[in-house]
């Protein structure tokens, strides 16, 4: 269900983007969105079964690298296909902050407040990863699509 609420969103905010027309490049957005989280699902067991041998660090890092690290680039370099990506260092660089934020949180959920958790300092966890990463792959997107403007807009603040 996620994939394809991320898709509408980022769709639907974005149709006059699309390269293609409304219906395929829609019908795209959803395949390329339930590629890329099937992807990070599925690459997370498989991720696991080959790093398991370094227990629980490895199977966090499995998660960590199947869906915080594969899925986002995966969703990025399809997205590129469907709207009209320009290759910039902006984009680069946005998208070093996207993977590098979500790292951090998921390897801050996954490994330190498990095991503070696990201590009983206190039972709680602060952030879903999986909710984040829709809101940090939606804004990186938005930013990336709309870079032109942004810099026609702050072009014309600074002057």
């Amino acid at each position: 269900m996620f994939p394809l609420i991320f898709t509408l969103v980022i769709g639907l905010i974005n149709i006059n983007k699309f390269k293609f027309n409304f219906l395929k490049s829609l019908l795209l957005c959803v395949f390329f969105s339930y590629l890329s989280f099937f992807v990070g699902y599925f690459g997370s067991f498989f991720l696991g079964k080959l790093l398991g041998g370094f227990g629980d660090l490895g199977n966090i890092s499995a998660i960590i690298i199947s869906a915080f690290i594969i899925s986002p680039i995966l969703l990025y370099y399809s997205y590129s296909y469907i709207f009209e990506l320009f290759k910039t260092k902006f984009n680069i660089y946005v998208m070093t902050i996207t993977l590098t934020l979500m790292f951090i949180i998921s390897f801050y959920t996954f490994y330190i407040m498990d095991y503070i958790s696990d201590n009983n300092f206190f039972d709680t966890k602060l952030l879903n990863p999986f909710l984040l990463w829709q809101v940090i792959m939606a804004l990186a997107l938005q930013l990336i699509l709309h870079q032109k403007e942004l810099k026609a807009l702050f072009k014309t603040k600074n002057r």
